[in-house]
């Protein structure tokens, strides 16, 4: 590999990298807030431990956005394989929707 794909890849990753961990970061924040809410209701909503509480939600969220994601890429993948979706005149924006609503209807999963 040349210097500059090297050096481009490595920038890729950093940048990747850095997107994730902000994205981490608002997660949790997003988890902590959740967390304080529920406990400082009257009553409770929920009592224990607030950093058990929140990084309970945090899971949560992190699992349900993995969820989405897979339907995403089964949804465009299914897609691609459609020989009709590349007809003129086809809105395949409309037809990704539909599989993807089709597919986490199947899964029981609410988008």
């Amino acid at each position: 590999m040349t210097d500059f794909r090297v050096h481009l890849k490595e920038r890729c990753e950093q940048r990747l990298n850095t997107r994730m961990a902000d994205g981490m970061r608002v997660i949790e924040q997003m988890a902590s807030r959740i967390a304080s809410a529920v406990i400082t209701g009257e009553p409770p909503a929920v009592k224990g431990d607030p950093a058990e509480i929140a990084a309970a939600v945090k899971r949560a969220i992190v699992t349900n956005l993995s969820e989405e994601a897979t339907i995403n890429k089964e949804a465009e993948r299914l897609l691609d394989a459609m020989p009709e979706a590349n007809r003129p005149g086809m809105d395949k924006d409309k037809l990704l929707a539909g599989l993807r609503e089709r597919i986490a209807k199947k899964r029981g999963f609410v988008l």
